[in-house]
């Protein structure tokens, strides 16, 4: 992924940088592994290298530069190891999201383990942050009931852990229901609203508003005093590897951060079960369902952690971003198109989200689950 400046003196100014900015970063790479290699504690050089991911931003707010590299070594061994330049991100930040990675693991969880230097897990160089993990082969790609279930209790698994250890970070996911959610396409509805492309439905899109205003008062009373603490923060199949015993095994803490616990299951669970081979919304609730019932099994919510999910579910999953935009049957693609049974459609289904009471009835299965398993090893 490449992003360009645009435009004029700033857009070839932009575009000299980042070949600049492209060129060092490779050049130090070809120059400087051996060394990042042996404050490692590596000696031995590998004799493959491949780029796994390459990205090159200029956005000046969110400026980021990033390789991942997997190293591979005649014994069969690999590696992966992370070069990144981040605006914003700083190594205390990496060191402190690997440090939480390695405390899972030693509370239990089935996580990648990072390597160490002298004096911790990430090296700086010269601007660079370098981390080394072990390579947890290749991801995940296809979502199942089955899987699912196996996400939804090893997402529960970690947030048990962190909760009984104690392990918290003092800044957030980019999952943040209350602030910033980049799942949710309602700024993007409420845009719409504001330029008058929804006043032929203006009765229904007042019905919306009211329902989702309630929606959220409900939400921000119980809000602070919700359970948070520590989480992954991007729970995709992507960062998801299965053992040769069919175990999950989950990477990637680039973006960990603090988080309601509630709300990290709702929204994690949600991504993976609709976002992968989730074109029908039939299969993508009925993988959601099973991930939930098997999050409930291992870790039961509170009395106001379930008050919180179901408004939780409603909110995001009547403005979720793909059903609202990006997809061809989208709200947006309607819109365009002038297709008006369409969009009303859209807003009617908008309308039972927020109303409807779905999420309860998937938490009462999981506790009646729970419960026969009990009275069967009684």
């Amino acid at each position: 992924m490449k992003l360009r400046m645009k435009g004029g003196i700033q857009g070839r100014i932009g575009r000299q940088f980042m070949r600049w900015a492209d060129e060092a970063l490779d050049q130090a790479i070809q120059e400087r592994r051996a060394r990042w290699l042996s404050a490692f504690a590596i000696q031995a050089q590998p004799l493959r290298q491949e780029i796994l991911l390459a990205i090159d931003e200029c956005d000046p707010a969110a400026w980021k530069q990033k390789r991942i590299l997997r190293l591979s070594w005649a014994e069969g061994k690999t590696r992966i190891m992370k070069i990144t330049q981040e605006a914003q991100v700083t190594p205390d930040q990496i060191e402190a999201r690997c440090g939480f990675c390695e405390a899972l693991r030693q509370g239990g969880v089935r996580t990648i383990r990072y390597l160490r230097t002298r004096s911790g897990y990430c090296l700086e160089d010269e601007g660079y942050c370098i981390t080394l993990e072990e390579d947890a082969g290749p991801a995940l790609k296809k979502i199942s009931l089955a899987l699912a279930a196996k996400i939804g209790a090893l997402t529960a698994q970690m947030h048990k852990t962190a909760l009984a250890m104690e392990l918290h970070l003092t800044y957030s996911t980019i999952f943040e229901p209350m602030g910033r959610n980049e799942v949710n396409a309602l700024p993007l509805f409420s845009q719409w609203i504001q330029q008058g492309r929804l006043d032929r439905w203006t009765n229904l899109v007042r019905q919306i508003i009211r329902e989702r205003i309630r929606a959220e008062a409900a939400l921000d009373f119980v809000w602070d005093s919700l359970p948070h603490a520590a989480c992954q923060g991007d729970l995709s199949l992507g960062n998801l590897g299965c053992t040769a015993e069919g175990d999950l095994i989950i990477f990637d803490y680039n973006i960990a951060g603090e988080a309601v616990l509630v709300s990290d299951m709702i929204l994690e669970g949600l991504l993976i079960c609709r976002e992968y081979e989730a074109e029908d919304q039939a299969s993508a609730e009925a993988c959601f369902q099973s991930y939930v019932r098997a999050y409930g099994k291992v870790r039961p919510l509170t009395e106001k952690e379930r008050i919180a999910a179901e408004l939780l579910y409603s909110l995001n999953s009547a403005f979720w971003f793909t059903w609202i935009t990006y997809r061809e049957t989208s709200l947006e693609k309607a819109l365009a198109q002038n297709a008006a049974e369409a969009v009303e459609k859209h807003l009617h289904r908008i309308l039972a989200e927020l109303t409807a009471r779905n999420f309860s009835t998937f938490l009462e299965e999981s506790e009646r689950t729970s419960d026969n398993d009990r009275e069967k090893r009684s």
